[in-house]
């Protein structure tokens, strides 16, 4: 099976819910299972975390709520569970591997950016400067639904490496 395929089945299956009488999914329950795709489709290059938890962190006012948990559940990323956390300030992460800076950091995002770089980070926001400002993966909304963006050059600096496949599936895909 393809992977856009795999993809697709996978977000069929996570809007099914949505189908039988209830509300659609919002942006932000799209998000939200994004971030798990992209946990599933990212390679960390520090070999010593292979048996500690997947960790997705939320800085700044969370926009998710309960919807993350819900999401991701207890899926696994690579064998690993997820664990999430929530930040309130940049000096709190530690041990991340995917950090999401919500739009409330926008003042404080190329601090942010800064502190995380060098580390094995994937970065992920939808505030609208975010691959400009070095970040890794950003939202946009693209006819009136999410999509996301890829800062390759971020990536591979945070010395990441995202799936060739999720890399297809990307509306847009920076290489310089």
């Amino acid at each position: 099976m393809s992977f856009r395929m795999f993809l697709l089945a996978g977000l069929l299956l996570f809007f099914e819910a949505f189908a039988r009488g209830q509300l659609p999914p919002s942006d932000q329950d799209v998000k939200a299972a994004y971030l798990l795709n992209f946990a599933r489709f990212t390679d960390w290059q520090n070999p010593g975390d292979a048996n500690r938890p997947l960790v997705i962190g939320v800085l700044g006012v969370d926009p998710f709520g309960e919807i993350l948990e819900q999401v991701i559940g207890r899926r696994l990323a690579k064998n690993r569970p997820i664990t999430i956390r929530r930040y309130k300030n940049i000096q709190e992460v530690e041990a991340c591997h995917i950090l999401y800076i919500s739009a409330s950091e926008k003042n404080r995002l190329s601090a942010i950016l800064k502190y995380v770089s060098g580390q094995s980070v994937l970065t992920v926001s939808d505030i609208a400067t975010f691959l400009d400002a070095g970040g890794c993966i950003g939202f946009i909304t693209f006819n009136q639904k999410v999509a996301f963006e890829v800062n390759l050059v971020a990536v591979q600096s945070s010395n990441l490496k995202i799936d060739a496949p999720l890399l297809q599936v990307a509306r847009t895909v920076r290489a310089r």
